[in-house]
């Protein structure tokens, strides 16, 4: 299972519903239908989640290499972190870049995670 979520700065469902098509378009990998809500900690924000559609039979090596490679296209650094043993089962692999010290190209777009948790062998 693999995640994009990201914080967007918008000030109605209008200026939501662009930001949220420039991600789908912008971001290289394919996304599932997002669900957003009010972020509680700021107003001005919406926590907005992709589900990530990766390829079947994708190893998780490779899960891995076509999310950091979307990661790295739509900015950076990210700060990477890793839980359990790489590739097997309950393994969980994230990436972040918040604007406050990464570069994202997509503009109205504060902070992005993209996560993966392997639940099946891969």
């Amino acid at each position: 299972m693999a995640e994009f979520q990201a914080l967007l700065r918008v000030s109605n469902e209008r200026s939501l519903g662009r930001l949220t098509s420039r991600v789908l378009r912008e971001t290289p990998l394919e996304l599932d239908e997002a669900k957003s809500r009010e972020y509680w900690k700021d107003e001005g924000l919406r926590d907005v989640r992709f589900p990530v559609l990766l390829e079947e039979g994708l190893s998780g090596e490779g899960m891995m290499c076509q999310l950091l490679a979307a990661a790295w296209s739509i900015g950076g650094p990210w700060t990477v972190l890793s839980v359990g043993e790489p590739y097997v089962p309950g393994w969980e692999f994230v990436a972040i870049a918040d604007h406050r010290n990464a570069t994202i190209s997509i503009p109205g777009v504060e902070w992005v995670r993209i996560s993966l948790l392997l639940d099946t062998a891969g």
